[in-house]
């Protein structure tokens, strides 16, 4: 059920992208923010306790009704895991994200390619600072396919997998905590606790996805990336992946830049998008052989 779940969910994400005005987590922002502002004084609310406290309600909350539906019907059960994952992809398509930047680079358009490279680097563009030496985001968008496609998809389907709707909707949470954090700059202990659990969770399946990018690319140089970062624990999982996935492209900050100059900027965004897409197929694959493995087993 698991490996069909997330066929169906991605099916859905890919020709329904008006999805994405759907998955909106202020909410959860505002939730966490109010509950900041009305336990500040104590110290446990800056720490792990604030974090689990902001979402233990939600994550049991879903947990109660997936029991409850699939004791009631496992179709139901099954149609609401399916409809959890699938609110907890993204919130943005990455193809629709990939397309936009080629489109606006095509158009000779540099504030909307840089809009897009933006969109692409998700909560890492906070970090980036001045970036006068990437002026069409070139870089950006390259390194932002390569750990948005964790972020986004990988991450949220690992976790489904090993937790069900309950994981998908943990590892979106971590994220949106992780990037509102990042936003507001918070450097408290409630901020360090969300990057501690976003860590936690990414270091299996950002590890995951690096293999995929090694298997989908070039090998020797991506395994090669990949082994000095595998086993390194407070690695930092967008740097692997980052790290693996232009040695599985075989480019550098350099050739990026080299490729911007000749006005091929569009083609290594491309590229990228399309190792993450290999990636995907491989892991998938891997599920659906379990999942038969287990029905005829």
């Amino acid at each position: 059920m698991t490996f069909l779940a997330i066929a169906l969910a991605l099916v859905v994400d890919r020709f329904l992208g008006v999805l994405a005005e759907w998955r909106r987590w202020d909410w959860f922002n505002a939730w966490t923010d109010w509950l900041n502002q009305r336990l500040g004084g104590y110290a446990f609310q800056a720490g792990p306790a604030g974090v689990i406290l902001a979402l233990a309600p939600i994550l049991l909350g879903v947990g109660l009704l997936y029991q409850g539906l699939s004791e009631l019907l496992g179709l139901f059960g099954f149609l609401f895991a399916a409809a959890v994952l699938l609110f907890s992809l993204g919130p943005r398509c990455l193809e629709d994200d990939v397309e936009e930047f080629e489109g606006a680079r095509l158009r000779g358009s540099r504030e909307a390619a840089c809009h897009y490279a933006d969109e692409l680097a998700g909560s890492t563009s906070a970090e980036d600072g001045d970036r006068d030496d990437d002026p069409w985001g070139t870089v950006l968008a390259t390194r932002g396919v390569l750990t948005e496609a964790h972020e986004r998809l990988f991450g949220t389907l690992f976790w489904f997998a090993v937790l069900g709707p309950v994981g998908a909707v943990l590892h979106r949470l971590s994220v949106v905590l992780r990037g509102h954090a990042v936003r507001e700059r918070s450097v408290g202990g409630f901020a360090r606790a969300a990057d501690l659990l976003h860590a936690i969770l990414a270091w299996p399946s950002a590890r995951l996805l690096a293999a995929g990018y090694a298997l989908s690319g070039r090998f020797a140089e991506a395994a090669t990336a990949l082994r000095r970062r595998l086993l390194r624990v407070g690695a930092d999982a967008r740097e692997l992946l980052v790290a693996v996935g232009q040695g599985a492209l075989d480019v550098d900050a350099d050739r990026l830049r080299e490729a911007e100059a000749k006005n091929e900027g569009g083609k290594p965004v491309a590229e990228a998008f399309a190792l993450v897409r290999r990636s995907l197929v491989i892991w998938l694959a891997v599920l659906a052989l379990m999942t038969l493995a287990g029905w005829f087993g």
